[in-house]
């Protein structure tokens, strides 16, 4: 699986896409050009897509409400789509514009999956202390009434 290119990649990648060097190529070797440069942003876009996926089953296993991360994972399927069909139009401001979106996309998707993991476990940890305080008052109120029981007996 090909991992998401860094912003440091991504950023020459996307300033050779916008320059006066198409002009001076034919047809084929245009073609061939951008297949070269856009191959690793629709795979980075990929990758990030399946990795927001992953991430957002965990969350839902977990039953947490994940409907801003689907809707935010449906857009970078759009933008994923959208990036291919400008692919083939050699439309290339459309490429940065739409690959970006879908960049943006997929990590607000991440990012909503990874804190409802956070969520949930914070959520655990919260009931975990909250047992524990009301066994430990569950058990003063026995203690309690042994002693009043005792008080009872004794007096009667």
């Amino acid at each position: 699986m090909l991992d998401r290119l860094s912003k440091e990649q991504l950023d020459p990648l996307l300033a050779r896409l916008s320059g006066q060097w198409f002009d001076r190529l034919s047809s084929l070797q245009l073609s061939r050009q951008l297949s070269r440069l856009f191959a690793p942003l629709l795979d980075s876009l990929l990758a990030g897509q399946t990795r927001a996926k992953a991430i957002l089953a965990r969350a839902a296993e977990l039953d947490m409400d994940v409907a801003d991360g689907e809707r935010a994972l449906e857009e970078t399927r759009e933008n994923v789509i959208e990036s291919r069909t400008a692919v083939h139009a050699f439309t290339v401001d459309h490429l940065k514009d739409v690959t970006k979106n879908g960049f943006a996309a997929e990590a607000k998707a991440e990012s909503l999956a990874t804190a409802a993991i956070f969520e949930y476990k914070f959520r655990r940890a919260g009931f975990g202390v909250a047992t524990l305080i009301l066994t430990g008052l569950a058990l003063l109120i026995w203690l309690k009434l042994r002693r009043i029981e005792r008080k009872r007996k004794a007096a009667a």
